[in-house]
């Protein structure tokens, strides 16, 4: 008879590793690369809508502030002079003037250098010193090229 030391489990085989379950070393590397490339792309689109959104807003706020200007040449007869700027539709016709998003006040001129006829109502943009990023009542629907405003 043999002893029940020396047999081995059925289960078991001589050849056998026990298995171990997990990722490798290289394989996180590699999930934690394509993570990444996809986040710096997602950024990077982001980036741009961000700035999309700005543009959208500022051309917003100008018709708001268009249509507030209306009004108050309606009631008045003629649009505010260039000294009374904006602050004269606050209290009677808007509660408070907006700020575009870059915390700048919005420039209102009467009679307009580019709408001599009416008003020039523009944000200078994210650079107040570069007027190729202005955004005004000038600029047509849809037109945001510098060439265009």
């Amino acid at each position: 008879m043999t002893s029940h030391r020396n047999r081995r489990p059925r289960h078991r085989h001589a050849n056998c590793r026990p298995l171990h379950r997990g990722f490798t070393l290289l394989e996180m590397m590699i999930v934690v690369g394509i993570i990444a490339l996809l986040m710096g792309a997602g950024i990077g689109f982001m980036s741009g809508a961000f700035e999309m959104g700005q543009e959208v807003r500022v051309k917003a706020d100008i018709n708001t502030l268009s249509s507030s200007l209306q009004l108050y040449r309606t009631r008045n007869g003629n649009y505010p002079t260039t000294e009374q700027g904006l602050k004269a539709l606050v209290p009677d016709i808007m509660e408070s003037l907006p700020k575009d998003p870059w915390k700048n006040d919005y420039v209102y001129i009467f009679p307009g250098k580019k709408k001599p006829k009416s008003f020039d109502l523009y944000s200078k943009g994210a650079n107040p010193q570069d007027a190729n990023d202005d955004i005004g009542n000038w600029v047509t629907e849809g037109t945001t090229s510098p060439s265009a405003k």
